[in-house]
C-alpha cells in the first residue's frame, strides 16, 4: 500500500496543501520539467478551469490525461522527435472538461 505524501503548494498565489501519492508527485514532477513550468503554474492553470470533484482528484486526472494524450501523439507520430508539442497541457486540460 502506497501511502500519501502531503506538500504545500500554491494556486493562484494562495498556499494549501495536497495529498497524493508518490508516483503521481513524480509523473507531475515529469509532467512540468517537460513542458519547463513550476508545479504552482502548472496548479494555477488547471484551477483556471474548474471541473466537479476535489481538487486533488482532479490533479490525479490531469495526470493520467496527460500521458494518454501523450500515448495518443506518440501513436500518431512516425517519429518520437515530434512529439512534445507546446499544446499538450492545453489538450489535456480539454480532456479535464
Amino acid at each position: 500500500m502506497t501511502s500519501l505524501v502531503s506538500r504545500n503548494i500554491y494556486v493562484n498565489d494562495h498556499r494549501t496543501s495536497m495529498r497524493l501519492e508518490p508516483e503521481v508527485w513524480r509523473a507531475l514532477e515529469e509532467i512540468v520539467s517537460r513542458e519547463n513550468i513550476t508545479f504552482n503554474m502548472l496548479c494555477t492553470l488547471i484551477a483556471k478551469h474548474p471541473r466537479s470533484g476535489s481538487f486533488t482528484s482532479v490533479i490525479r486526472t490531469f495526470a493520467l490525461l496527460y500521458y494518454r494524450e501523450w500515448v495518443a501523439l506518440l501513436e500518431s507520430q512516425d517519429r518520437v522527435q515530434n512529439v512534445l508539442t507546446p499544446s499538450l497541457i492545453d489538450r489535456t486540460i480539454e480532456a479535464l472538461k
